[in-house]
């Protein structure tokens, strides 16, 4: 099915980060011809780049105009769980105001398929959850709305992705929770993290961006949306302490006993990415940490010139 792709002039917003990168590598695999955007200058020779700030609705309007995409994928995001007042507006404009002004462009350039990458923080209203736990969470869910707001009123060819907690190789934020305790294992440091009690649905990188293909390819899914997760909750404690037994069992986690307020656990419900997509995790937990562990001790050298902060 994702072979359909080739050939297809496909955009990714956010491409230079994680997730973005990862789907734009597989996506050069299979024969598309993609076009990254980023606000940084990039030099990658197997697509090409725009310079474009996702906030600034000028500069989305002539990027979509210049890539002429068939396919587009918005991954572009400011992720926080802050609950500051001070990540109010940068959250709006980056996951908000960008999404309006990629889906008026798109819709306008004729996109064929527009997939817009959720969060598993957006409020469930089918589970009760209607009030947002941060400003993050704020944005992604009133996205969503628009999201769906396009596709009924204008009948734009959009599809949603509700993704949990993505991990694997490659992850280039080292505060990150798995990135973080990895790395400070293989430097002979315990890792230092919060109370760890929280409970989330981790999914594998590779598993996400086949979720990501499906959705830009599989036809007759317009105006859904799908979630991307395993359906298992596992406590960040859990987790810190199979990458310290995977990476350096001689180490312990270091946990304090502060918590965050209004934490709330989700766990995804992929019966519908099953039915609709063909999609299910494939990779467990267990070999997603064995496989990111690996790859960050064959790059530790390069990823730790100096000491991480705490995380």
């Amino acid at each position: 099915m994702i072979e359909g792709l080739s050939g297809q002039r496909v955009m990714v917003t956010g491409a230079s980060g994680f997730i973005g990168g990862a789907l734009s590598s597989r996506l050069v695999e299979i024969g598309a011809h993609v076009t990254g955007l980023s606000r940084i200058p990039q030099s990658v020779d197997q697509f090409d780049w725009i310079t474009c700030d996702v906030t600034d609705e000028k500069s989305v309007r002539n990027a979509v105009d210049q890539a002429k995409p068939d396919v587009i994928y918005h991954l572009a995001s400011e992720v926080t769980g802050a609950r500051s007042r001070e990540w109010i507006a940068p959250c709006f404009h980056a996951n908000l105001a960008s999404t309006v002004y990629m889906m008026t462009a798109a819709a306008d350039a004729g996109v064929e398929r527009f997939v817009q990458m959720g969060s598993q923080e957006e409020p469930d209203s089918a589970k009760g959850d209607v009030i947002p736990t941060s400003p993050y969470a704020a944005a992604k869910w009133a996205a969503a709305a628009y999201a769906r707001m396009f596709h009924k009123l204008y009948g734009f060819g959009v599809v949603h992705l509700r993704v949990f907690m993505v991990y694997g190789p490659g992850q280039k934020d080292l505060k990150k929770l798995i990135p973080y305790s990895t790395l400070e294992c293989l430097a002979g440091r315990r890792p230092k993290i919060g109370i760890g009690t929280r409970k989330v649905d981790w999914v594998y990188i590779d598993d996400v961006v086949r979720g990501l293909l499906l959705a830009g390819i599989v036809p007759g899914v317009e105006g859904k949306t799908f979630e991307i997760g395993t359906s298992k909750l596992t406590s960040l404690r859990d987790v810190v302490e199979q990458v310290v037994r995977t990476a350096n069992p001689a180490l312990t986690a270091e946990f304090s006993t502060e918590g965050r307020a209004m934490e709330i656990e989700y766990s995804a419900d992929y019966s519908l990415s099953e039915a609709l997509l063909g999609w299910s995790p494939s990779v467990t937990l267990d070999e997603g940490i064995q496989r990111t562990v690996e790859w960050y001790s064959a790059n530790s050298v390069r990823l730790l010139p100096k000491p991480l902060a705490s995380a």
